[in-house]
């Protein structure tokens, strides 16, 4: 991407911003100490003490509200073919991976936004929101940037896992019969075992089972060619907690739906 297409404008972030001088200015200081325009620029005098309260809040306003409206504007110029929603959702994931960057804490990214906004108030007490994101957050402009990609990638991944999902479904539909209940128990090394209602585990034939490992495939894309073929009336999920953030728990849970239960074998 090139480099001047990084931000896109200032408007929705100059309409936070303005909300946010608004509510600076009826707080506890008991008049307006903060003066903004409509295109987003403002003076701010008083204390040192004001400000550093003022800096804070739009810091604050950057990490929770701007840096989403920062993408979505990225996103809206870079891919304008895009649904709203589909903006959107690229969007939040962006601002997902950025905040990654920071071990996952928002305080990290508010504090270092704070001292920047801080350090131009005391140079000249004007603060222009759209220059103050174009070139004192360059960094996290390009971080925007590269993180566009990951969250591109990201999307095409869902989709591509919602089109998997809907043709195993359209293949179990097919099966006019459902089979018997099958007990998933999920591993703490991440392997999954399939059991019956008496507790007896539940394999492929020993043939077919090393021609499914010759082709790569793991426990779980195992335990899904059974259960395709087994086609339960009920799926029961034993120690799913350890498994929930796995792409075979999502897969079995969108599949199954409502044949998912939550329970343990009979011994």
């Amino acid at each position: 991407m090139e480099k001047n297409r990084v931000y896109a404008g200032p408007s929705e972030l100059a309409r936070l911003f303005k909300i946010e001088v608004d509510q600076y200015n009826r707080g506890k200081w008991g008049k307006a100490r903060c003066y903004v325009s409509l295109g987003g620029a403002c003076y701010m005098g008083g204390s040192l003490e004001q400000k550093e309260e003022f800096a804070g809040r739009v810091a604050a306003m950057l990490v929770d509200r701007g840096l989403f409206a920062i993408s979505e504007e990225l996103i809206r110029k870079e891919m304008p073919y895009l649904k709203k929603e589909e903006t959107a959702y690229l969007s939040q994931v962006v601002k997902n991976y950025l905040l990654e960057f920071s071990q996952g804490d928002p305080q990290q990214y508010q504090e270092e936004l704070q001292a920047r906004i801080l350090e131009c108030l005391e140079m000249g007490e004007v603060l222009n929101i759209d220059g103050f994101v174009r070139f004192r957050m360059q960094d996290y402009l390009e971080n925007i940037s590269q993180c566009l990609g990951d969250a591109v990638d990201h999307m095409v991944r869902q989709y591509e896992s919602e089109i998997y999902i809907g043709n195993l479904k359209e293949l179990l539909g097919e099966k006019r019969e459902l089979g018997f209940p099958v007990f998933l128990q999920f591993q703490a090394d991440g392997g999954v075992l399939m059991l019956d209602g008496e507790g007896r585990k539940i394999v492929m034939e020993e043939g077919e089972e090393q021609k499914a490992r010759s082709y790569g495939l793991s426990d779980e894309d195992i335990a899904l060619c059974c259960l395709m073929a087994l086609n339960p009336r009920e799926v029961h999920l034993l120690n799913y907690p350890n498994a929930i953030s796995s792409g075979f728990y999502s897969t079995i849970c969108a599949l199954f739906e409502e044949r998912i239960k939550e329970c343990a074998p009979k011994s």
